[in-house]
């Protein structure tokens, strides 16, 4: 199975209930895996490593959408509105890339 299929199945479990958040863990835990699967061989390593890797990608992708996205959704409710104005879709944008950006 790929790694990106592996990941979007591990999320689809999450979202249904049938893996509990309780097996979601942060830095140090990474940190004892990455060198569990260092010492089992540099190809157990880079599967690792690209695992991490597409799970923030999506993350980054998935707050991206929510920050630049949510003020469009919640002003749409009672109907067709405006677009907001070039100045304050230029601003939301800007702020959503420096906070994704390193």
């Amino acid at each position: 199975m790929g790694v990106s299929r592996f990941v979007l199945v591990g999320i689809m479990r999450i979202l249904q209930g049938r893996v509990s958040l309780k097996s979601l863990s942060g830095p140090i835990t990474i940190y004892e895996v990455a060198g569990e699967e260092g010492r089992k061989g540099a190809d157990y390593f880079v599967w690792l490593m690209a695992f991490i890797s597409i799970n923030l990608g999506l993350l980054i992708s998935y707050l991206y959408r929510c920050w630049t996205r949510a003020p469009d959704v919640l002003r749409h409710r009672g109907g067709a509105a405006p677009p907001l104005p070039l100045r304050v879709r230029e601003v939301r944008t800007s702020s959503a890339w420096r906070f994704c950006s390193p």
